[in-house]
Formats: structure tokens, C-alpha cells, sequence
């Protein structure tokens, strides 16, 4: 008699599975995306699915790819980063870069600036990989152009805050405009070369989503497309 008691339990949490009637979504993304653009496709989330638990942790972007290896989230929302063999990655948008200044800065009137217009300012650093990246992409353009370090931090909103007083300037993915009011700063578009950073999303290989986790995923793509 024990199986034919534990039958209809089972029965009934896979169906509550299938309508998200219960689980948990469990999401990891940096700190400025994962308070901007990842909180949004989150609150349309929990809306459709209020049963469905939120288990968000917000990290800096080069700690994504090793927070879903670990298994402390089964997604991750990221810029583009290496994998390795046990996580692979899918392409979700890309963002366009923009340069930041402070709103008393001479270049915060302008609605789009060049790399060569920028080659004496000193920038806040917020990402040793991204800005390697960046350097590559400059150099790729001009071997004339670099970019030169005042402070290097560990978080965006604290590379916002610096830039608002006038350490620097710093690039910044265009979904960081919600918080230019609260630190005074201005963004402005870049030009020759114009910086789009590619951002993914990140799963431990060989691992079946969640339903919680599927719907996300589909609410991503679908918020993306939106986004243009």
C-alpha cells in the first residue's frame, strides 16, 4: 500500500513543477545589470510566477562563470567570459559602451565623443578583464590610443561615484543610465570605434534546466529582443 500512497504526492509535485506552482529560480549576474536590466526580467518573472522562489546573488562580472561552476546558481548573466569544459555559454544581446563623465566635466554636453578626444583623460577601472578587453579593441583601431589609470575599484557603483566627483571617466554599458541622476554623471555615446559588449548566458554543462529556469530563460530572450 506504501507506493499507491506516494504516487499521487509525486504526481502532484511534478505537475506543480510543470505550471511553476513551486521551485526555485536561482540566478547570479553582476552587481549593475543584476540591479537594472536583470531586476526588471526578474519583477515580470515573479508576476507570472509568485509560488516560484528568487534566490539572486549579485557579484562582480568576472565571478559569474565560477558562481554557476560551483553550482551556488544554475544560471548566470554575464558579459563574455571563458568557460572552460563544465559551463557552457549562450549568446542572450549585446550592449552598447559608453563613455561616462561627471555633469561639471567639459565633455558632458556632448552627445557622442571619439576615442582620439579622450586621449589625455584618466579613467576609473572597474574590471581588469574588461579593460583589457577594451585596450585590445583600441589598439586594434589605433595603436595610438590607451587608456590611462587614476583608481581601479572592485565595483561599478563605486566607479560611478568616483566619476561623479571627477577622478575620471569610466566605460560603462548603456543600462547603467538608470543610476546617472544619483551620482551626477553624464553618458555619452563613443564613436571610432563605436564598443558593443557581448553578454551571455551561462549553465553547468550537461545539466537540465529547471522549469523555473527554462521560464527565465524564455523571459530573457524575449526582454533582449525587446531591447533591440
Amino acid at each position: 500500500m506504501a507506493p499507491r500512497r506516494r504516487r499521487p504526492r509525486i504526481a502532484e509535485g511534478a505537475s506543480a513543477l510543470r505550471s511553476l506552482r513551486t521551485g526555485l529560480l536561482r540566478v547570479v549576474a553582476p552587481q549593475m545589470l543584476a540591479c537594472t536590466w536583470v531586476a526588471a526580467v526578474l519583477g515580470e518573472f515573479d508576476r507570472a510566477h509568485p509560488d516560484v522562489g528568487l534566490r539572486v546573488t549579485d557579484a562582480m562580472a568576472d565571478e559569474v562563470v565560477n558562481i554557476v561552476r560551483r553550482g551556488e546558481a544554475e544560471l548566470g548573466v554575464g558579459p563574455e567570459r571563458a568557460t572552460g569544459e563544465d559551463v557552457t555559454s549562450t549568446f542572450l544581446m549585446d550592449v552598447p559602451i559608453r563613455v561616462v563623465c561627471s555633469a561639471k566635466h567639459p565633455l558632458a554636453q556632448q552627445r557622442a565623443v571619439s576615442w582620439k578626444k579622450l586621449r589625455d583623460e584618466r579613467w576609473v577601472i572597474y574590471s581588469s578583464e574588461f579593460n583589457r578587453h577594451l585596450e585590445s579593441l583600441l589598439h586594434a583601431h589605433d595603436s595610438s590610443l590607451s587608456m590611462q589609470t587614476a583608481v581601479e575599484v572592485k565595483y561599478l557603483t563605486t566607479a560611478l561615484a568616483l566619476v561623479g566627483v571627477g577622478t575620471g571617466l569610466a566605460a560603462v554599458p548603456d543600462y547603467g543610465q538608470l543610476f546617472a541622476p544619483n551620482f551626477d554623471v553624464r553618458f555619452i555615446k563613443l564613436r571610432a570605434p563605436e564598443i558593443r559588449r557581448r553578454y551571455y548566458i551561462y549553465q553547468r554543462r550537461g545539466l537540465v534546466l529547471s522549469p523555473p529556469a527554462e521560464a527565465f530563460v524564455k523571459l530573457l530572450r524575449s526582454a533582449a529582443r525587446s531591447d533591440g
